[in-house]
């Protein structure tokens, strides 16, 4: 068996890390972000859900 460059491998690796061999994510993330795009919807669905007669009767149930 032959020996280990250390100085070749160490290149080359450092190489791969210079180049993006080495993932650090493997995929990318597509999805909204929630506190941009879908809270401020969300907020106005509940306040003004906290208006109607059926949260007042959820709200006195006990």
């Amino acid at each position: 068996m032959s020996r280990v460059n250390v100085l070749e491998e160490t290149r080359l690796f450092q190489e791969r890390l210079e180049t993006g061999y080495f993932a650090t994510e493997r995929s990318t993330n597509n999805e909204v972000v929630y506190a941009e795009e879908k809270e401020p919807r969300d907020t106005k669905a509940v306040k003004m859900f906290t208006e109607t007669q059926s949260f007042e009767y959820i709200k006195d149930m006990r």
